[in-house]
């Protein structure tokens, strides 16, 4: 479950995985809507370790993590390669020989 005050993509695969975000609101507030949501998951599986932990995190940047993280950061790759195009446009000069 991960929850944010800020702008992020929800997604929902049910008892798995829910994300989601209430922009702007107060600390207070976002704890109350993630404990709400949370107990649509039902009890935890498993006592908290640090395996458990490590084996949580690599099984989600594996699966649902994979895709959020790759919309997370398209805006910077597509800033990234616009900035790339630029430099090589300006090495190039308009007609087209390098100077």
């Amino acid at each position: 479950m991960l929850s944010a005050n800020s702008r992020r993509p929800g997604a929902n695969v049910p008892g798995r995985y829910l994300s989601g975000a209430l922009i702007g609101v107060s600390v207070e507030r976002l704890l109350k809507a993630h404990l709400r949501r949370m107990s649509e998951m039902g009890a935890p599986k498993a006592v908290w370790s640090i395996e458990g932990r490590l084996a949580a995190a690599r099984a989600w940047y594996s699966d649902v993590g994979k895709t959020e993280l790759r919309q997370q950061h398209a805006v910077g790759l597509l800033w990234t390669l616009g900035a790339l195009g630029m430099v090589g446009a300006s090495l190039l000069g308009t007609d087209g020989q390098a100077r």
